[in-house]
């Protein structure tokens, strides 16, 4: 089993959380994580790429050759970032397992329609905890206690029940 994972967005979005988040879930239940983040020197608001690989192997190349899934989470794509990473395919042709996100209204993508759209979210235009809640669903291997158990380590100064309900929120999208 490898699932390989790419996120894009703006910093500032948690990408690079999410990518650690997801790799020490994975570590956690005994799989071969690797997180890897590419990103401009803007501390806000520059683009990022986050590539996560996660196997039950040892690893010999740690970035996403081609992605399992994808999430875009800004716009536009930072396309220089991103088409050296999935090896120059298209961003239209980035498969059934593409979610593209702006703000709190998912794309009309085949995983995501616009009716399934999100509501309600705190602070952040699409938390990290909704997109986390999401790739569990996309890729089981990661076991939702596992991924659980590291969420409530990593956002300790938010409510556990607003943790819980933004999480949720992210699996019931699929």
């Amino acid at each position: 089993m490898k699932k390989q994972i790419l996120i894009t967005g703006t910093g500032g979005q948690g990408i690079k959380t999410i990518g650690d988040i997801l790799a020490k879930a994975a570590a956690k239940q005994g799989l071969y994580p690797a997180d890897y983040s590419i990103y401009t020197p803007q501390a806000r608001g520059g683009d990022i790429v986050a590539s996560i690989v996660i196997s039950d192997r040892p690893l010999i190349y740690p970035l996403v050759e081609i992605a399992d899934v994808t999430l875009i989470l800004s716009d536009p794509l930072p396309a220089e970032l991103l088409f050296p990473v999935i090896n120059g395919r298209e961003y239209s042709k980035l498969g059934p397992r593409t979610i593209v996100a702006y703000e709190t209204r998912p794309s009309n993508l085949p995983c995501v329609s616009r009716e399934r759209e999100i509501k309600g979210l705190v602070t952040e235009p699409f938390s990290n905890l909704v997109v986390l809640g999401a790739i569990q669903k996309l890729v089981p291997q990661i076991k939702s206690d596992c991924l659980w158990e590291i969420i409530k380590e990593n956002f300790k100064k938010t409510s556990p029940e607003e943790t819980k309900r933004q999480y949720e929120q992210g699996q019931n999208l699929i």
